[in-house]
């Protein structure tokens, strides 16, 4: 190995003061340069062109002076917890805790290893009054677990006629994760947000920067007929929308297991110096299911009526990896099937959306209304106080 790096963390505490946050933004904004982030186009892209020769530079020297098994480089992070208190003066709004966070990155000549793990992530409410407390939950031992292999020659040559060769492979399993929708909490959270007007447009153009940069790579690989190998396997996460806050009736969506793989295969075209690629990836959403629950004092969801009983679609997407030159086929080509679906709603089920409407969304209109109210009083006394330092 070449060059390694290893990055430990037992515990990183973070505290989201929105008073402190304010103040550091007001301070920091004047410093920062007034340069736009669209920089010229053409510039940009001399300078992404200089940067890939030189990349191509390193990595024929590096493969020419390293063995194929050995690493150029290898980058291992754990991040033992991570936890984050969301408060402002008056109150803590939100208790974030991150444990057990993976990462490595090792670099050979011959491909390229990511792997990144997250054991659990809690989300509570921190609210006295609220009886579920835990708003975002983990249902099993991991959040998720992903892996990336890239090999850059893969398909180089004769390799390019065999589709058992690919050029990358992705490994991703989702655990299930339980989502408590309070829309009281949820307006606390979005409330908190709001006050940082500037710092979430810098962040939506820079967003929008890096997915215009993104679907550019994106052709780019396209153009290429880039083969990524599939295996993901997702659970849903499990929708837990409670009559109120303080209420143990609630409905539950679970919204079941999703499954994707994939395959290649050539196509016969004649006048075609390479045969060009299809990817054909299935799609399997199961066991999706809406009900009416009880949650019981120990947090667990027992169904008292299922509503939509568990519903089975499978989708079918074939992509022409070659559409930039063969148009014979289209690039993308959907086809769908969706089991019969079972509906069964009573009236006590009705009486139960209409209280989550009335109750669980009236709470997080009441905050809303509770701050527009507190805000007009701080603005009036602000011009209370300005008209008596003018007059005296």
């Amino acid at each position: 190995t070449e060059q390694t790096l290893n990055v430990a963390f037992a515990s990183l505490d973070l505290l989201l003061h929105m008073q402190a946050l304010l103040a550091f933004i007001n301070f920091f904004t004047p410093a920062l340069p007034t340069r736009s982030l669209s920089a010229d186009p053409k510039q940009d892209e001399s300078k992404a062109k200089a940067g890939e020769q030189d990349r191509q530079v390193a990595t024929k020297a590096v493969t020419a002076v390293t063995e194929d098994d050995a690493f150029s480089l290898k980058l291992v992070s754990k991040l033992g917890a991570f936890n984050v208190l969301v408060c402002d003066e008056k109150s803590i709004i939100a208790d974030i805790k991150i444990q057990g966070m993976n990462a490595s990155v090792s670099i050979q000549s011959k491909q390229t290893e990511v792997f990144a793990r997250l054991q659990n992530i809690v989300v509570m409410d921190t609210d006295a009054q609220v009886l579920h407390k835990k708003a975002v939950s983990i249902i099993g031992d991991e959040v998720f677990s992903f892996k990336m292999l890239l090999y850059p020659f893969a398909t180089e040559g004769e390799a390019y006629n065999d589709m058992s060769n690919v050029d990358g492979e992705v490994m991703l399993r989702v655990g299930c994760i339980q989502i408590v929708y309070l829309h009281k909490f949820l307006m606390s959270l979005l409330s908190f947000l709001d006050n940082f007007q500037t710092a979430k447009e810098a962040l939506g153009a820079a967003s929008r920067q890096a997915a215009e940069k993104a679907a550019s790579s994106m052709m780019d690989l396209a153009q290429k007929s880039f083969r990524l190998s599939m295996d993901i396997y997702l659970k849903a996460p499990v929708i837990v929308v409670p009559e109120s806050s303080i209420s143990q009736n609630a409905i539950v969506a679970d919204l079941g297991l999703i499954t994707l793989k994939n395959q290649f295969s050539l196509v016969v075209a004649e006048n075609c110096a390479l045969p060009p690629v299809i990817d054909q990836l299935d799609m399997q959403l199961t066991q999706l299911k809406l009900s009416r629950t009880v949650i019981q004092l120990d947090k667990s969801c027992q169904p008292v009526q299922a509503m939509l009983q568990p519903v089975n679609l499978l989708l079918s997407i074939h992509r022409n990896l070659a559409f930039a030159w063969y148009h014979k086929i289209p690039a993308i080509e959907i086809s769908g099937d969706l089991k019969p679906m079972e509906i069964a709603v009573s009236q006590s089920d009705v009486t139960l959306l209409m209280k989550i409407l009335l109750e669980n969304l009236g709470e997080g209109a009441k905050v809303k209304e509770r701050e527009k109210t507190q805000e007009a009083q701080v603005s009036k006394l602000k011009a209370e106080k300005g008209e008596v330092d003018t007059l005296n």
